[in-house]
């Protein structure tokens, strides 16, 4: 038997586990790959080769060489795993629009996270207003102050004083030329003591505590979780994802319509149990005439999915789990045996406490992600500070305890919000200030009076 027929027949008697971008068929050496049917994807999308079925799931048409690419899991949420085997091209636009719906409702999640998307690029960051900082953008743990804009206060003692933002003095000269032009103000007057330049170059913070809400219970966000459930099931047992039984939970995905049972559920554990804070899952199992599905994202917010309770294809059970923040998979596998069947299902035990608890469970991982970038980023800045504190000797233990109180004292400064700022005249900085004026003035004239 040639390994086309192998393929074909492993497909249809459901045969084939999946580990990475590899399939093995069972009882032969794990080395041998199937070669032929097999969407192979690059290692840099973290995609999974499938068997294909040929057959879009939803509206079964024949699926062809340009098919779009399925994520399980959306892909701005961190999902890895996907396939151009589950659907065509209309149906899987179709639902994109429901997903990023989805997308949306969870971007502060993602950004505070630091998702990497499923093509390992960085999730959009999250832009805020900080009371006291301004304009803040929050990425991975890195509340990043983008700076207030220029502002002249009211002058003293005959000076015109600037304040603003800079990170490095080539950006307060630059800003302090632009505001002397505006102004009517000349470099003359900056060395002469008539404008006195502030700047604070802060560019870290602590956030308070990062709030958001769980508002993703809309009827499209329902939707999405079942997709996942389903897809899935395609992508491991391609031949049962087409089954009538499933034909209301697949118009419920690609047209809202008619109801499948998807509802919030913090009580009910599948085969991998309890997923740990920022972590994404997915599973899929058979249990007797159920087919159950659950979806948990952040390892927050949990949804279970009754697919079908007229489940008469045979036992499967399909787990996936991703880590959206490092990047990878953490499992993805299937086999051919029931899994539990939840106490009382298809009800779900309406158990808010034990909701709330995995709310406040990401809540403080959040937070303790951003306590370890802050100190983190506050320990690289003043590092260089010591090292000219220690004039280049070897250091003793007492220079480590002064650089721990360093780092202690400056992140106790960053958590009571306390902004400094600090007058800027130096003949670097009034050199620099020149040049930029100079070039200012033979690229767009003279200032307006």
């Amino acid at each position: 038997m040639n390994e086309s027929e192998h393929a074909r027949r492993g497909a249809r008697a459901g045969r084939f586990w999946i580990l990475r971008s590899t399939i093995h068929e069972e009882g032969r050496d794990p080395g041998h790959e199937l070669r032929l049917r097999v969407q192979r994807v690059s290692a840099r999308e973290g995609t999974i080769a499938v068997v294909s079925s040929a057959t879009c799931i939803y509206c079964q048409i024949s699926l062809g060489a340009d098919t779009r690419v399925a994520h399980i899991i959306p892909s701005a949420l961190g999902g890895k795993l996907a396939s151009r085997n589950i659907c065509c091209w209309d149906c899987n636009s179709a639902i994109s629009a429901i997903e990023k719906s989805l997308c949306d409702a969870l971007r502060g999640v993602t950004a505070m996270a630091g998702v990497q998307t499923g093509r390992g690029r960085k999730a959009p960051p999250l832009r805020m207003t900080d009371p006291q900082h301004g304009l803040t953008e929050v990425w991975g743990g890195h509340p990043t102050i983008m700076g207030t804009p220029p502002a002249v206060r009211p002058p003293e003692g005959g000076q015109v004083r600037f304040h603003f933002s800079a990170t490095d003095l080539d950006s307060a000269a630059l800003q302090t030329a632009h505001l002397l032009r505006r102004f009517g103000k000349t470099p003359d007057d900056l060395e002469a003591g008539k404008v006195v330049t502030f700047t604070g170059a802060e560019r870290i913070t602590f956030l308070d505590r990062f709030e958001f809400d769980g508002s993703i219970s809309l009827p499209e966000h329902l939707r999405v979780f079942a997709k996942a459930a389903l897809e899935l099931l395609a992508l491991h047992r391609p031949l049962l994802a087409l089954r009538p039984e499933l034909r209301d939970a697949a118009a419920f995905v690609r047209f809202g319509g008619p109801e499948v049972d998807v509802g919030w559920d913090a009580t009910t554990e599948g085969p991998l149990g309890v997923v740990r804070p920022l972590w994404h899952s997915c599973e899929v199992w058979s249990a007797g005439a159920n087919l159950i599905g659950k979806v948990v994202l952040f390892g927050a917010y949990p949804f279970t999915v009754s697919l079908t309770t007229k489940w008469q294809g045979e036992p499967v059970t399909a787990v996936h789990a991703v880590d959206p923040v490092a990047g990878r998979v953490l499992l993805n596998a299937a086999s051919s045996e029931d899994g539990p069947l939840p106490r009382g299902w298809p009800n779900r035990v309406a158990d808010l406490d034990a909701l709330q608890l995995r709310l406040n469970e990401l809540a403080r991982a959040l937070d303790a992600r951003m306590h370890d970038v802050t100190v983190k980023r506050c320990s690289k800045d003043l590092m260089e500070r010591w090292r000219r504190e220690i004039g280049g000797r070897e250091p003793c233990p007492q220079d480590f305890v002064r650089l721990q109180t360093l780092v202690d004292e400056e992140c106790e400064r960053l958590r009571s919000r306390r902004t400094e700022t600090a007058p800027l005249s130096t003949p670097d900085l009034f050199r620099l200030v020149r040049q930029h004026f100079e070039r200012l003035e033979r690229e767009h004239g003279p200032a307006p009076a």
